[in-house]
């Protein structure tokens, strides 16, 4: 069975630049609703409308689900890690950190990711150390989620491009817009009733032949998975059946007694 075209409702801003994406992607088994904003080639602290209104409707679709944890990141201390802590039941992992670029920044060049948060000043890094070997960041949830995103900025596809993927019944990709000016962008989806584990934010080779370009990623936010997975209801025929099984029950006992009594 083929994977069905993504269905997706675009606004455009910039003509063939900026966008946002609001729809559900079709996956066989399964199906996710994607809020998706674009502002290409901004700069820390300027105006992302694209990227905001994909955020606020992501957060209003995911608030149905239960409470939207926000994660900013400015509590933790800057560094280059390989696994790290980020809040009690979620780590973080990095495959192939930067050396040059601390995994925890407060960096300020635009096209190396930079802070999304009003008045902070650090996010998380992505990006190789050596740019021709794989490179991901992984969150790990002890609790499982059902919804997820986050800003991304400084994606520059010609260094290789970035795929948001996660299993939640079926494997899932979901693709970082790019722009060689960099940028910010929400991308962000919820997959209600499912249980998702980790969400891998993985690099795959550009025209240069790079697995990943220096991204930024901040204000990360998620909806837990239910603690129960839903009951099963009977189907229709199932209780006909029951209700014929019952009905030929009483009849047969019927018979024995009249016969009983003959």
């Amino acid at each position: 069975m083929g994977i069905p075209a993504i269905a997706k409702k675009f606004s455009m801003v910039t003509a063939g630049a900026a966008f946002i994406a609001l729809g559900v992607v079709g996956f066989p088994a399964t199906a996710i609703t994607l809020n998706q904003g674009y502002d290409p080639g901004l700069e820390s602290g300027q105006s992302r409308p694209n990227s905001n209104s994909a955020a606020a409707a992501f957060d209003s679709v995911a608030a149905t689900l239960g409470s939207v944890n926000v994660l900013d990141f400015e509590n933790l201390t800057t560094g280059i890690y390989s696994t790290l802590s980020i809040t009690p039941g979620v780590t973080a992992t990095w495959l192939n950190p930067n050396s040059s670029a601390q995994s925890v920044s407060d960096g300020t060049y635009s096209l190396l990711g930079h802070n999304t948060t009003s008045g902070g000043s650090k996010f998380l890094s992505i990006g190789p150390d050596n740019p021709f070997n794989p490179v991901s960041l992984t969150f790990s949830f002890e609790n499982p989620i059902q919804a997820w995103g986050a800003y991304f900025s400084g994606v520059q596809g010609i260094r290789g491009k970035y795929f948001v993927e996660f299993t939640d019944g079926s494997s899932q990709s979901l693709s970082l817009a790019e722009n060689d000016d960099g940028g910010v962008q929400f991308l962000g989806f919820t997959s209600a009733g499912k249980s998702i584990s980790s969400i891998t934010i993985a690099g795959q080779a550009g025209s240069s032949g790079y697995m990943g370009d220096i991204i930024g990623l901040d204000d990360m936010r998620y909806v837990f998975a239910p603690s129960e997975p839903t009951q099963s209801v009977p189907e229709p025929a199932s209780v006909l059946s029951l209700l014929v099984f019952g009905a030929v029950g009483a009849s047969s006992m019927l018979k024995r007694k009249q016969e009983t009594k003959a």
